[in-house]
């Protein structure tokens, strides 16, 4: 990049066609029958939150503004900002029990069997934020089939591919099976701001997915929507990370020196839950932990009370007031600190 600067004219509209091509590649497969019959109308956008406002633009331009929006309880908190922002309807969907440190499945699936058809839901494609708590790819499969049924609108939000279990396909498996398997029509919302480190660049990318056997022109019909709604909102996207991207994910050893990396980070924060739940479990921590290793990504809901939060900060760990950490901040050098401290916390208030 430094030797062949890629300068500062403005891109397309749409945004850079080689970011485009390879960012599908990576989300949805190289072999994807997406890909092959194309079923994808793509624009570069400013990161995940980009591509999430624009999906709600274009729902709400060309969809059904009435439509009703369902996010997680809890979710990402620009997920709700940005729909209310946009003038729909928003609705918790039940996902994550402080009891039992689990997913409400049940619930969840009721949800999902009686919302009205035509309905969105904003779907974390894996590593959810902020739990950690997945769907098993059976719940997935379930999934499915009730929003086939119901034909309701899914919006895959994929901020973390790679970053969950260092498996790009095995991270994309949810988004590859509601599209390819299911056949749903789908908008999903990708982000290479962790897995790529490029936080400050913004660089992401917003896939429609067209219903099966489309014809090509809609295709076209729909990238010169997205084309006008990107235009009236930042005019063209960014060239710099757009060209890093897709510099790395078109080069054979570059892609491959990143993919090892992915599985070195994701493998590094691993490490630190089961370092976490091993420490806890040696000092006879009361209660159960297991779901420190269980929930997936940056994040956990340890399950730590406000008073327990507070009582740690005496200790100068710090953390949200509900419990949840970025496991990401636990190290070899601090986490046998962080377990003592925790331990003493729970002792004192169980």
């Amino acid at each position: 990049m430094a030797a062949n600067h890629p300068g500062h004219e403005y891109l397309p509209i749409m945004g850079l066609p080689e970011f485009r091509q390879t960012s599908a590649r990576v989300i949805f497969g190289e072999r994807s029958p997406l890909l092959s019959n194309p079923r994808l109308a793509t624009l570069q956008t400013i990161s995940g939150t980009g591509a999430v406002h624009v999906a709600a633009q274009f729902i709400k331009t060309f969809l059904d503004c009435n439509a009703k929006v369902y996010v997680s309880d809890p979710s990402w908190s620009n997920h709700r900002i940005m729909f209310e922002y946009s003038g729909f309807t928003v609705i918790d969907y039940p996902y994550y029990d402080n009891g039992t440190r689990a997913i409400r499945w049940n619930a969840f699936k009721d949800t999902l069997a009686r919302a009205d058809p035509g309905s969105v839901f904003v779907l974390h494609a894996c590593a959810h934020n902020p739990t950690g708590c997945d769907l098993s790819q059976t719940q997935w499969e379930e999934v499915g089939r009730i929003m086939k049924d119901r034909q309701l609108v899914p919006i895959l939000d994929s901020a973390y591919q790679g970053f969950a279990t260092g498996d790009l396909d095995k991270d994309a498996w949810a988004v590859r099976y509601l599209t390819e398997q299911v056949g749903l029509p789908a908008l999903v919302c990708q982000s290479f701001s962790k897995s790529m480190g490029l936080y400050g660049e913004r660089v992401g990318a917003l896939h429609i997915v067209l219903p099966e056997n489309d014809d090509p022109q809609v295709i076209r019909n729909i990238e010169s929507q997205l084309g006008w709604i990107s235009r009236k909102e930042i005019s063209t996207p960014g060239r710099y990370g757009a060209t890093l991207a897709a510099t790395v994910l078109g080069d054979a050893e570059l892609y491959a020196q990143w993919k090892a990396d992915l599985i070195t980070m994701s493998t590094r924060i691993s490490s630190m839950r089961v370092a976490v739940r091993n420490g806890l479990s040696q000092l006879d921590t009361p209660g159960n932990w297991d779901h420190v290793v269980s929930q997936i990504g940056m994040f956990s809901y340890t399950g730590l009370s406000k008073e327990q939060v507070a009582m740690l900060q005496v200790k100068h760990i710090y953390m949200l007031s509900n419990g949840r950490i970025s496991v990401s901040g636990l190290n070899s050098r601090n986490v046998e600190y962080f377990c003592q401290s925790v331990s003493e916390v729970v002792r004192a208030t169980f």
